[in-house]
């Protein structure tokens, strides 16, 4: 790639777009030592730094509105985008501009200008990004989500952080970060710094196991979240009820605004974190509650038009997840599924699932654009050995006209549920908001 200035932020995008998502012989060190030029940025900054398989993204969400409502300057560094690379670089509740995006690109390009024999990978490139975005926005709180893994992301290669936090961790991206739970939770309880505190989800025996020896091995404070943290779950129709035992504060009865059952674990990790995090007192009643409204994360069962839900389930356990939120919702009508997965996913076992579940009384499986996209055909022929008792089923490869059918079909009274890939959220975000435009 060549190393050159950008003049225009569309310049940007297409230059970050293009560069490779793999490099070979990639050393974390090397990261760390770009990071150095370019001045250290971000170093003043506390660090919340967060790793998982499901549910990192959520987190993130939370602690980020925890931190503003204390009163905080905070910057946010997730991923995948769904429609806007932007969305990646988040200071307070606002994407970075695009101009400031591409100020911080030509600054991370003049430092790799001096390299020799060195081309950054797409993870390496948006870490540099967001660093330098953190610099210039002056914020007193740095959110950082892991790409994938943990070990060898390139978030990772930050010396120290303030606090660790690890979500569930389940079987994905095998093909790069180990076979069994425990070679994921090892790979993921790299971003662990010595005698930094750990926020942990503790309802995996296998991966707790590995996280608890490495945490002790480094000294660092351990903070679980099991399922005796949390207690008394009501689900209403736009809200969450349920009772956390915190550290500080006693029990909390807490309302937060999500439908997704699997969110009350993702808010007491967060406000677990805060509550490690800030000093003592910070976190109020007020302040806790009023962070709490405020909280939203897109395609996470968001209801993006009535009765239609969004969800980012794109592995197995996301599936369960999935499934858990739609037995409890309550539904007066028929409950109708539109699929699409990615090729290099479990699909069979993920459309298995689902159609075990016996809660879907229609089904619509399509393809993505994105090339790692199985067909409509390819996730049909799961069906073959599989019966859908009581199912319809239908194939397409075009998710929104899809939708758009589902939708034109469905009666008051039932309920679309959208999931799979995240890729497919940000297909069918992507044409909502080209509609409203």
């Amino acid at each position: 790639m060549e190393l050159r200035k950008m003049q225009s932020y569309e310049e940007a995008v297409a230059y970050l777009s293009d560069a490779p998502r793999f490099t070979s012989g990639y050393e974390i060190e090397r990261t760390t030592a770009i990071w150095r030029r370019l001045g250290e940025p971000g170093r003043s900054c506390a660090v919340v730094h967060v790793a998982g398989t499901n549910g990192k993204g959520s987190v993130c969400a939370c602690l980020r509105s925890l931190f503003l409502a204390v009163g905080k300057k905070v910057c946010m560094f997730t991923s995948p985008h769904l429609t806007d690379i932007r969305e990646r670089f988040v200071c307070g509740n606002e994407w970075i501009v695009e101009q400031e995006l591409l100020a911080c690109l030509n600054r991370v390009l003049e430092v790799l200008s001096e390299e020799e024999d060195y081309t950054p990978n797409f993870s390496e490139l948006l870490f540099y990004v967001y660093q330098v975005y953190l610099e210039r926005s002056d914020a007193e709180i740095s959110i950082l989500e892991t790409g994938m893994g943990g070990r060898l992301d390139p978030t990772n290669a930050l010396p120290d952080k303030d606090l660790a936090v690890l979500t569930r961790i389940g079987l994905d991206h095998m093909a790069y970060l180990g076979d069994t739970i425990g070679q994921i939770a090892a790979e993921k309880a790299g971003i662990l710094r010595p005698g930094r505190p750990v926020v942990y989800s503790d309802l995996v025996p296998e991966a707790s196991e590995v996280i608890r020896a490495k945490a002790r091995s480094l000294g660092c404070r351990e903070y679980p979240v099991s399922d005796r943290s949390f207690s008394d779950v009501v689900k209403g129709q736009k809200n969450i009820d349920f009772s956390l035992h915190t550290r500080y504060y006693g029990t909390k009865r807490l309302s937060v605004p999500v439908s997704a059952l699997y969110q009350v674990e993702n808010v007491s990790l967060a406000v677990t974190a805060a509550e490690v995090l800030l000093p003592e007192g910070e976190l109020t009643d007020r302040v806790l509650q009023s962070g709490l409204s405020a909280f939203t994360w897109e395609a996470r069962m968001e209801e993006i038009f009535p009765g239609v839900f969004l969800d980012g389930a794109h592995n197995i356990d996301g599936i369960r997840a999935l499934l858990e939120t739609v037995r409890a919702d309550g539904c007066k009508g028929k409950r109708l599924l539109l699929a699409g997965m990615l090729a290099d996913k479990a699909y069979p076992e993920m459309l298995r699932t689902l159609a075990g579940s016996g809660l879907f009384a229609g089904v619509r499986l399509t393809g993505l654009r994105c090339a790692r996209s199985a067909t409509g055909a390819q996730l049909s022929e799961v069906l073959n050995d599989f019966s859908w008792p009581g199912m319809g089923v239908q194939v397409t490869e075009d998710p929104w006209e899809a939708l758009c059918a589902m939708r034109a079909e469905a009666a008051p009274e039932d309920r679309i549920y959208v999931a799979g890939s995240l890729y497919l959220a940000g297909e069918i975000k992507e044409h909502m908001r080209h509609d409203q435009l």
